[in-house]
C-alpha cells in the first residue's frame, strides 16, 4: 500500500469516515470483519527524534516501513529539510532528505530512493535500488525530458520491479502534469520509460499510476475513468464514471475491490468502494462539512473491509484503522507536528 498521499487528500467527517451503503448496492464484499486488537495492547515503538510513537501488533496485517517528516516543504529552512525515513525489524533510519523519497520492498530487503525533483539540482532522474542484506547499492539512470521527474514509488506485488509516475513540471512544480509512467526492473536495472499523455493536450490529468492487482498491468484515474494500461502503455480495460478527482485510487488486498472518489451529488467528492469487476458501488464515505483545523485522508486499506486513514489536528497526527461503518477501531501511530502546517507522508506495507 502506498504510502504515501500524493494525490488530494479527501477531508471527511470528524468522527471519521460515516459510511453508507449506496441504494441498490451489493453487501456481497462487506462482510463482518474479525476483531482488532486495541492501542492498549499494542507493542509501541517510538519513531527517530522522538516524534511520536507506533502501536503495532503481530496480528496487523500492515505496517509502516518507510515514512517521511516535512517540516519545511519549501526547503527554505535547511534545518528542517523533509527528510525521510525506513525501517529494519522496529528500527527507522533517516535514508534521504529534500527532495527525496524512499520506498521498502514487500519483503523489506531492498530499498529505492528517488529525487522526485532532480532539475532544481540539474541533475537527471535516477533510481538508487540498495541490497539491505549485502548492503551493495546500484542506480538506474532514467531519460527524462528536461523539468520531468518521478514520483509515487511503487513496488510490484512480486518485489521485483518499481513503478513511478512521470510528472512533468514545465509549468511549475505546484502543478505538475502526469505524463507517463516508469518500471524499472530490479533485477536486470534497466527503466521502461512509457509516455501516455502530452502536456499540450486539452486537459490535463493528475492521477498516479497503481499496479493492478496481479500485477500485469497497471491503472489510473483518466478524466473520471479507471483505465488499465499494458506495460507497453496500451489501453486495455476501462471503466467508465467511476472518479470524481484522480486524487484517490488504491485496491483492495484481495484485488476485488476498490477505493476512489466520487459524485454523488454533492459539491465535493466523497470516497467510495466500488466492485472491480463492474465498477459497481458498493459504499460511501460521506465528507466533513464541519469547518475546522481537523481532517481526515484515507491512506489505504487495512484488510478488505477496513482503512487505513490519517487525521492531522492542530499539531497531532495520527493514522488509525476504520471500518466501513465509520466506526475508529484502533490508533497505529502518533506523530507530534512542529507546526500544523507541517506534513508527513506515511507507507503501509503488507505483511
Amino acid at each position: 500500500m502506498a504510502v504515501m498521499v500524493l494525490g488530494r487528500a479527501f477531508r471527511l467527517a470528524a468522527a471519521g469516515l460515516a459510511v453508507a451503503l449506496a441504494s441498490g448496492g451489493s453487501t456481497s464484499a462487506l462482510v463482518k470483519p474479525a476483531p482488532v486488537l486495541t492501542e492498549a495492547t499494542a507493542t509501541r515503538i517510538t519513531l527517530q527524534e522522538k516524534a511520536g510513537f507506533l502501536y503495532e501488533h503481530p496480528s496487523d496485517p500492515v505496517r509502516l516501513t518507510a515514512y517521511r517528516v516535512e517540516d519545511d516543504p519549501s526547503h527554505d529552512d535547511k534545518t528542517l529539510r523533509p527528510r525521510s525515513y525506513a525501517r529494519w525489524d522496529s528500527t527507522f533510519t533517516k535514508v534521504a532528505e529534500g527532495d527525496q523519497v524512499a520506498t521498502v520492498s514487500p519483503d523489506s530487503d531492498r530499498l529505492a530512493v528517488i529525487d522526485e525533483m532532480p532539475f532544481r539540482r540539474n541533475a537527471a532522474p535516477v533510481v538508487r535500488v540498495t541490497d539491505r542484506i549485502t548492503g551493495e547499492t546500484h542506480s538506474v539512470p532514467v531519460g527524462l525530458a528536461a523539468w520531468q521527474g518521478l514520483s509515487d514509488p511503487r513496488w510490484s506485488p512480486d518485489g521485483r520491479r518499481l513503478l513511478f509516475t512521470t510528472r512533468d513540471h514545465a509549468r511549475g512544480t505546484e502543478s505538475p502534469v502526469t505524463v507517463g509512467f516508469v518500471i524499472v526492473d530490479v533485477a536486470t536495472r534497466r527503466a521502461s520509460i512509457v509516455r501516455t499523455f502530452t502536456p499540450d493536450e486539452d486537459e490535463d490529468p493528475d492521477g498516479s499510476y497503481r499496479w493492478s492487482p496481479d500485477g500485469t498491468s497497471v491503472a489510473t484515474i483518466w478524466h473520471h475513468d479507471l483505465k488499465f494500461r499494458d506495460l507497453s502503455g496500451r489501453p486495455i480495460r476501462v471503466i467508465p464514471g467511476v472518479a470524481q478527482e484522480a486524487g484517490l485510487l488504491e485496491f483492495s488486498p484481495t484485488g476485488q475491490s476498490f477505493i476512489t472518489s466520487c459524485d454523488i451529488g454533492d459539491m465535493t467528492p466523497q470516497p467510495c468502494v466500488r466492485l472491480l469487476s463492474t465498477g459497481e458501488r458498493l459504499a460511501i464515505a460521506h465528507l466533513n462539512r464541519d469547518p475546522g483545523d481537523r481532517y481526515v485522508a484515507v491512506v489505504g486499506w487495512y484488510d478488505n473491509d477496513r482503512l487505513v486513514a490519517e487525521r492531522r489536528e492542530g499539531r497531532t497526527y495520527t493514522v488509525f484503522v476504520q471500518d466501513l461503518s465509520g466506526k475508529d477501531v484502533k490508533v497505529l501511530a502518533r506523530i507530534s507536528l512542529g507546526s500544523p502546517e507541517h506534513q508527513v507522508r506515511v507507507h503501509y506495507s503488507r505483511r
